[in-house]
């Protein structure tokens, strides 16, 4: 490969955006730290973290207020779980969230957290949501790290391990509203998945609780190779008339 220097003629300069005086330099300085001050947390508040598990809310609808909120803010933990609530214009409450996955050995340092597991844990952080939106509309969409154990199927990605079925079915008692198991039931985490070294298992769905009615809750992004370690699934939800 050969690699040629840039022939500094055809470069050019045009002042009127090269040209900054100080005084609009100071300006913009000044209104970058503005901006910062407000619209990032003190990272002693959220102990340098903001968002920490990456979630993220997008929608073709405009989004009237979103807030993240970590599931337990007020303890040092190496894996902060948290959610997303946003406020959908004509629509209602939207919750994305990343539950807490059931590891063997727990990495947590601080003996005062209060979890013997992360079943524990992922139980109290259903307890959270159901305590803060139960009374209410609302949407939820998740990685949820639970779901049913299946042993027979029509077909193999349909043979589910279950991963803590007992946590799902607290959702289902709590009265969330997920239709996938009877509109698709494949695995979303599935064994065949080459960025995966585990079992079969549906564990992300998109429920809801009050006045909507949905359609058809299906797995979506089937590709090789594949976009993650999860399948998407899909769900048309719509908010009733009142």
């Amino acid at each position: 490969m050969q690699i040629k220097p840039i022939d500094s003629s055809i470069l050019t300069t045009n002042d009127k955006y090269t040209n900054v005086s100080a005084s609009n330099a100071i300006t913009i300085t000044s209104l970058t730290s503005s901006l910062f001050t407000r619209c990032v947390p003190d990272r002693s508040q959220l102990q340098n973290r903001f968002n920490g598990p990456g979630l993220l809310l997008v929608s073709k609808h405009e989004i009237l207020r979103a807030e993240y909120h970590d599931f337990f803010p007020d303890k040092m933990m190496i894996i902060q779980r948290g959610y997303i609530e946003a406020e959908i214009k004509d629509f209602g409450t939207v919750v994305c969230s990343h539950f807490s996955y059931l590891l063997d050995l727990s990495l947590e340092y601080d003996d005062t957290i209060g979890f013997k597991d992360y079943k524990e844990q992922q139980l109290a952080e259903i307890a959270i949501i159901d305590n803060k939106f139960g009374s209410r509309d609302h949407v939820i969409m998740a990685d949820f790290n639970t779901g049913p154990r299946v042993e027979t199927a029509d077909s193999p990605d349909k043979v589910l391990v279950g991963e803590v079925p007992e946590n799902y079915q607290v959702w289902l008692d709590h009265g969330y509203n997920t239709t996938y198991m009877t509109d698709d039931g494949r695995c979303t985490r599935c064994i065949e998945n080459k960025l995966l070294d585990g079992q079969n298992n549906a564990v992300d769905f998109i429920m809801f609780k009050g006045n909507y009615i949905a359609g058809k809750e299906e797995r979506v992004l089937d590709c090789y190779p594949p976009m993650s370690d999860h399948y998407g699934v899909r769900r048309t939800v719509c908010k009733r008339g009142e």
